[in-house]
């Protein structure tokens, strides 16, 4: 394996496992938790907020995203034909991981997205990162938008109490129906665009191997550049800067990115995982949903705690992932999403 490879292998692992970090937010508790510092009071969970939102929302959903626009680029080799046979499945995937499992599912955002990027993923690089950018910024004033309509006044939905602490499965699913239709609903109104801004970004990346050079040796900077404009905006916006968030976080996404790329190659349990992402990705979900709505510890815990359970899952994780590959070569999502992607391209 080569050194980038390694590293890139090692990203899609620290992104996979950063955004549990974010996501268990969700798992175990209200949106209103997640995005407004004052719903839970004290130090403690001050800080624990401060340390979610400066850096980890947003960021590695965003470096998750980068990835994947890199991915289409690699995978041209193979054909478009085959990528759209391998992005419908993914869309199956989420579609039963959005209804039945989780509501915050990922997949079918970024299958449908890619199916509308692919046919412009080779491209003139900085015309990409120019369309990336209005894409970005575009995405964020819906985003922002959508926030302060939202947050005028009343309170917060408490259904999802009673419904995952209390509820049937069935119950459960029924009501996903709406929650995650709302999401599908939302798609091409903000999701689209910031997804689509972020996969040019990395299709644009590259192409240009010589890019890659420029995030390893300036990590820092990058980071900086998303950092410092987030921390003054949630400071002085409070009930809304977490949405001008998303302008910014692309910066420190490709900040972690030049961060793997120069000590990527020697994180070998990261690696490891990130060849495993997708697996990981649906495991997260069964293990959380199935501990806090199953035992009805849904919105029972503190923020604290609920980080401290994600860095547990996540060492836990780790540990286990070397003994799993000593018996198998790639996940089972991953040989399930292979092997129809390749059943499909045999003729008969």
């Amino acid at each position: 394996m080569t050194t980038r490879l390694a590293a890139i292998d090692s990203a899609r692992g620290l992104a996979i496992f950063g955004i549990l970090l974010i996501n268990i937010q969700s798992f175990g508790q209200l949106d209103e938790f997640r995005y407004h510092r004052l719903a839970e009071p004290g130090l403690v969970s001050q800080v624990v907020w401060w340390f979610n939102m400066l850096l980890a929302d947003g960021k590695f959903i965003s470096l998750l995203s980068l990835l994947f626009g890199m991915g289409l680029v690699w995978l041209q080799k193979a054909g478009n034909s085959y990528q759209y046979r391998r992005l419908r499945y993914l869309a199956l995937f989420g579609a039963v991981h959005g209804f039945l499992i989780w509501d915050g599912d990922i997949l079918l955002m970024y299958a449908l997205t890619a199916m509308v990027v692919l046919p412009f993923v080779m491209g003139r690089p900085r015309f990409q990162l120019l369309i990336a950018g209005v894409l970005i910024i575009l995405a964020t004033l819906v985003f922002v938008a959508l926030v302060l309509l939202t947050t005028q006044g009343g309170e917060p939905d408490t259904t999802p109490l009673a419904i995952y602490n209390q509820g049937s499965y069935l119950s459960q699913c029924f009501y996903r129906l709406s929650s995650f239709g709302y999401t599908i609903a939302s798609w091409p109104v903000f999701i689209l665009p910031m997804v689509s801004g972020l996969m040019l970004a990395g299709a644009a990346i590259a192409q240009r191997p010589a890019w890659f050079m420029v995030l390893k040796r300036y990590w820092y900077g990058w980071l900086l550049l998303g950092l410092v404009p987030s921390w003054l905006l949630l400071w002085q916006l409070p009930d809304s800067g977490f949405g001008w968030l998303l302008m910014f976080s692309p910066f420190q996404a490709l900040g972690y990115l030049g961060l793997m790329l120069r000590i990527g190659e020697h994180w070998r349990l990261l690696q490891r995982a990130g060849r495993l992402a997708l697996s990981h990705y649906l495991l997260q979900s069964l293990v959380m949903t199935g501990f806090f709505y199953g035992f009805g510890l849904y919105g029972q815990f503190s923020r604290l705690t609920l980080l401290a359970i994600a860095l547990g899952y996540i060492a836990l994780a780790l540990a286990l992932t070397p003994l799993y590959l000593r018996y198998f070569s790639q996940g089972p999502m991953e040989w399930l999403w292979r092997r129809l992607a390749h059943r499909d391209a045999t003729p008969g």
